[in-house]
């Protein structure tokens, strides 16, 4: 469900019709009947465009976010290439806006429905169900080897070589943000145990391989159709390289109602659940939380800072004490 903050952000966003029609023709060759805008997500403009030969088409404007649209055709088509229910991408170019060029992707409108959409309304049998087939999605989408962690460039390399340098680099930008999480409520002597408690996390444990990660691995970008089988994986506009357990972590500070053992079920590295998964789990948490909450708190988007800044104590309370 949009909130107000972002309804607010997405009505700045007003490509015209006519640009908007003109790179789906480019595209395909085929004619544009209709568009429809979506207002989710915090990076892109995205519209919903019908076609007169029946198919409907997604364009997502690029507006902010560090990745480029050419970088997230390359992580879908690796993770298609794996068996990943991803979208096809007909093109990446650039469009016309009020603001200025604008990079523009081009992208086949997948069946089903938002996963986040029918949860109300599902059981726990039917929880399982589809959560399996996300695990297993998942599992595909690590499965594609990463060269090094955070942001891939054009030019092939990432941002950091190793965990070592990724983690220098969490520790000295959440420090940086000490500001921001104590005006969501938290004390100087809490936030120095948050700091104590990420700098235990960068030697506790050996270091994974870097893998592709979605990012935003979410019930928003998971698409269901009516017989509850997964029929798409969107959005990789979160794409990283890192390890296996950051979607894991990501997904668990999103989703704390949903049972995380329904998604690990369908995984298919069983090792990855081993004894230290908890501990390992909630220190990479930790960090993602902070993280989040400065930026909402940086951007004045208390809407959705007060629950995260609820979690974030939670998983600081989950945690050992020294």
């Amino acid at each position: 469900m949009a909130t107000d903050f972002m309804r607010d952000r997405h009505a700045g966003f007003d490509t015209p019709e006519g640009a908007v029609f003109a790179l789906v023709r480019g595209a395909t060759g085929w004619q544009p009947l209709r568009r429809r805008k979506i207002v989710r997500g915090y990076d892109n403009e995205v519209y919903v465009v019908a076609m007169r030969q029946g198919r409907n088409l997604i364009v997502r404007i690029h507006r902010c976010g560090g990745v480029s649209f050419r970088q997230e055709a390359w992580a879908i088509e690796q993770c298609r290439a794996r068996g990943v229910p991803a979208p096809d991408v007909f093109l990446v170019d650039e469009i016309d806006t009020p603001d200025g060029p604008r990079e523009a992707m081009v992208l086949a409108r997948l069946p089903g429905r938002p996963l986040s959409d029918l949860l109300p309304t599902l059981d726990r049998p039917a929880r399982e169900q589809v959560l399996a087939q996300a695990g297993a999605a998942l599992g595909g989408i690590h499965g594609v080897s990463a060269g090094g962690f955070y942001r891939r460039h054009d030019d092939g390399s990432w941002d950091f070589p190793d965990a070592a340098r990724i983690m220098e680099s969490a520790i000295r930008d959440r420090g940086a943000e000490e500001g921001f999480i104590l005006r969501a409520g938290f004390t100087p002597d809490e936030f120095a145990r948050m700091m104590a408690l990420l700098r235990l996390s960068a030697g506790a444990f050996p270091p994974a391989p870097p893998v592709l990660c979605h990012g935003d691995f979410l019930p928003r970008h998971l698409l269901v159709d009516d017989a509850l089988a997964l029929t798409g994986v969107i959005d990789f506009g979160e794409f990283q390289g890192g390890p296996p357990i950051h979607d894991f972590a990501r997904f668990s500070f999103e989703q704390p109602d949903l049972d995380l053992a329904l998604l690990a079920r369908g995984y298919p590295d069983r090792g990855l659940f081993d004894d230290d998964f908890p501990i390992r789990l909630n220190l990479h948490k930790l960090g993602l939380q902070m993280g989040h909450l400065a930026h909402h708190i940086r951007t004045g988007n208390a809407e959705e800072a007060r629950p995260l800044a609820a979690r974030l104590r939670q998983t600081l309370d989950a945690l050992p004490a020294g």
